[in-house]
C-alpha cells in the first residue's frame, strides 16, 4: 500500500513540474503591424518615457566648428628688401611694438648706393634751382634769350622730378630723407602696430633679398573665424544678425572668458561658391579679442541661432529611423499602446532651459496634444 501511495505522489510532482515547464511566459511586448502593445506590469513599460507635444517659441540653430585665423589687414611679414649684414636687433618675440618701432638694421651696400644717388640728385636739384633762378632774373632784365631760359627751366624740371623719385623710393623703405647720412645702416621699421609673433634673426648674418618673412607682427585685438556651412543652412545664414551667432558658451568659459562677458560674431562674408566636395560653403566672421584668448589656428565651436516662433517640435531622442522615412511612436488610447507614424522633419532647434538634446521641428505626421515615445522606442527593435 506504501510502494502504491509513493508511485502515485511521484506521477502528480512528475505532472506538475511539466506543467511548469511548458506553461508561456508572457512577453514584454507585441508587435502587431504598425502597433506595439506593451505589458504595463513590465519591467520594460517603467522604462519608457513619453512627452506631450506642444506649439512653444523655439530657437532655429545649427553647429558648426570655425578656424581663427588673423585678418590680413593687420599681418605684415617683414623681410630684408636689400642684401646685407644685420648689424642690430631691436625687437624680441612677443614684444608689442607701434607702427614704425625700429626692429633690425642692416649694413646693405645696395642701401649705400641708394642713399649716394639721392644726395646726388638732391645736390643737382640745388644747382639747377639756383641756375633756373638766375636765368629767370636776366630773362626780366632782357638780358638772355628766352630759348636760354627755357633750357634752365627744363633743366630745373627734370632734377625736381629726379629728386622727387629718389625722395619717394627712400620713404617706400620708411626712410626719413631730413634725417639721411651717407652710410648709414638701413633701419627696417615696423609698418603696423602689434606684436612679434615670429621672429628668424641672427646677429652678423648675411641676409639676401629672397627671403619673405623674417619678422612677422599681427594685431590679436581683432580675428576672423572661417567656418563652413552646409547648402541647406545657407538661406538661414542671410537672416541672420550679429547677436545671434557666438561661440559655444561652454567652450568660451573653458578659454577663460568671464562669464558675462557676450561674444557676438559679426557676418563678414559668406562664400558664393560652394565645395563641390561637401556641398558647403564658405563664411567669415569678424570677433573681438581685446582679452587675447582666442590664437590663430584655434578650431571653435560656434552657434548660429534665429527665433523660430510657435514651432511644433519633438526631442531627437523620440526620432527612429527607418529604411527610407523617420518615424516615432505615438502613444495610443489604451495605457501601453504606441503606433508607429512616420513624420516628416523641419530644421533643428536649440535645446530649451538645461537640457542639452535636440530639438527637430515637425513639418507634418503630428498634431498638438499628442504623446510620443522619448525614451525606450530602441526595445521595439529587438
Amino acid at each position: 500500500m506504501l510502494k502504491i501511495t509513493n508511485t502515485l505522489v511521484g506521477c502528480v510532482l512528475l505532472t506538475a513540474c511539466q506543467q511548469a515547464e511548458t506553461s508561456p511566459t508572457i512577453p514584454d511586448f507585441q508587435v502587431k503591424g504598425d502597433t506595439v502593445l506593451v505589458d504595463t506590469s513590465s519591467g520594460l513599460y517603467k522604462k519608457l518615457t513619453t512627452e506631450a507635444i506642444s506649439q512653444s517659441d523655439n530657437f532655429q540653430h545649427f553647429n558648426t566648428v570655425g578656424v581663427v585665423e588673423i585678418p590680413p589687414s593687420q599681418e605684415a611679414a617683414i623681410g630684408p628688401f636689400f642684401q646685407g649684414i644685420v648689424q642690430r636687433i631691436y625687437v624680441q618675440l612677443g614684444q608689442q611694438v607701434k607702427a614704425g618701432d625700429p626692429l633690425f638694421s642692416l649694413r646693405a651696400p645696395a642701401f649705400i648706393a641708394l642713399q649716394r644717388a639721392y644726395l646726388e640728385a638732391k645736390s643737382e636739384f640745388a644747382t639747377a634751382t639756383k641756375h633756373y633762378k638766375r636765368q629767370q632774373l636776366m630773362l626780366a632784365k632782357e638780358l638772355i634769350a628766352q630759348r636760354s631760359f627755357e633750357e634752365a627751366n627744363l633743366s630745373y624740371e627734370l632734377a625736381r622730378v629726379n629728386l622727387e623719385q629718389h625722395i619717394a623710393e627712400l620713404k617706400s623703405y620708411q626712410v626719413d630723407v631730413t634725417k639721411l647720412v651717407l652710410g648709414q645702416p638701413y633701419i627696417i621699421r615696423a609698418p603696423i602696430a602689434g606684436e612679434v609673433i615670429e621672429q628668424k634673426l641672427s646677429h652678423g648674418a648675411l641676409l639676401t633679398e629672397d627671403l619673405a618673412s623674417l619678422i612677422r607682427i599681427a594685431s590679436l585685438k581683432k580675428v576672423w573665424i572661417t567656418a563652413q556651412i552646409k547648402e541647406q543652412d545657407i538661406p538661414t545664414i542671410a537672416r541672420l544678425k550679429e547677436s545671434s551667432i557666438s561661440l559655444a558658451p561652454g567652450y568660451a568659459a573653458a578659454l577663460g572668458f568671464p562669464a558675462d562677458s557676450e561674444l557676438p560674431l559679426l557676418l563678414e562674408y559668406v562664400q558664393p561658391e560652394l565645395a563641390s566636395e561637401n556641398r558647403s560653403a564658405s563664411l567669415l566672421l569678424a570677433c573681438d579679442n581685446n582679452l587675447g584668448l582666442l590664437k590663430p589656428g584655434m578650431f571653435v565651436p560656434l552657434i548660429f541661432s534665429m527665433p523660430k516662433p510657435h514651432a511644433l517640435a519633438v526631442p531627437e531622442t523620440a526620432l527612429q529611423q527607418g529604411d527610407e522615412q523617420t518615424y516615432v511612436y505615438v502613444e495610443g488610447r489604451e495605457k501601453g499602446t504606441f503606433i508607429k507614424r512616420s513624420i516628416q522633419l523641419g530644421a533643428k532647434l536649440a535645446a530649451e532651459g538645461t537640457s542639452f538634446t535636440a530639438r527637430y521641428t515637425i513639418a507634418a505626421g503630428l498634431d498638438t496634444g499628442e504623446r510620443v515615445l522619448t525614451k525606450g522606442g530602441f526595445y521595439f527593435h529587438k
